[in-house]
């Protein structure tokens, strides 16, 4: 009984319709999602709005079950989340932001950190802990900086999916921007970057993404 009923004067409102037309056509609110797999368990229909309150979004049944679509937060700050970085190994680092905001599957992400250990060299640079994991890997999904430290200089990067769960910032190989060279772009970190050494204390990496997440979450 989906759909849309224009209720006439001297209609009898039924039990279903009132279900059907009203309760799950309505935005529901839920203190987070345990609440909402409670309380909506066995009635979901595709298509239900349903509002939580710890994560200030909205999610959208996509599926007549439990798989829900989210669009947030939409008010308030944007979600959290941690970056990782490795470079042949974990390496360690400060957080300053990273924020993610979530409309259906297309993520949009912000991050900006500080290194505080010592990576390996000739080692491809790649960091993880993404919001969700992605479609495809091999995509261009934003830009970046990554601030050396040591050299008090600042490289541009194309920042790509690596995998489906790590980025990998990318700048011209070997000799850089040189007049007239043939310059393809290669990973931070790599033996074939201009950027070959070892990331160190203190160099800062930022960056902007968007990129498409593997499922409905």
């Amino acid at each position: 009984m989906p759909g849309l009923k224009n209720f006439t004067a001297g209609d009898i409102l039924t039990a279903d319709q009132m279900d059907d037309y009203v309760a799950k056509q309505t935005v529901m609110k839920f203190t987070g999602t345990a609440d909402r797999n409670t309380q909506t368990s066995g009635v979901t229909r595709e298509g239900m709005v349903a509002y939580l309150d710890d994560a200030n979004s909205l999610q959208v049944n996509t599926s007549g079950s439990t798989t829900w679509s989210t669009i947030g937060p939409v008010h308030g700050v944007l979600a959290s989340w941690t970056p990782t970085v490795t470079q042949s190994a974990a390496i360690a680092l400060t957080v300053t932001y990273a924020r993610y905001q979530r409309i259906g599957r297309v993520i949009h992400a912000w991050a900006r950190f500080n290194i505080t250990a010592t990576g390996t060299a000739n080692n491809v640079i790649t960091i993880g802990g993404l919001p969700a994991t992605a479609a495809q890997s091999g995509v261009a999904v934003g830009s970046g900086l990554l601030q050396d430290a040591s050299a008090s200089v600042n490289y541009g990067a194309v920042v790509a999916l690596y995998s489906t769960t790590t980025l990998a910032m990318y700048y011209g190989a070997q000799d850089g921007f040189t007049s007239g060279a043939n310059e393809p772009l290669a990973p931070f970190g790599g033996s074939e970057s201009f950027f070959a050494a070892a990331l160190g204390s203190g160099d800062m990496i930022t960056f902007q993404i968007t990129y498409e997440a593997a499922s409905d979450a």
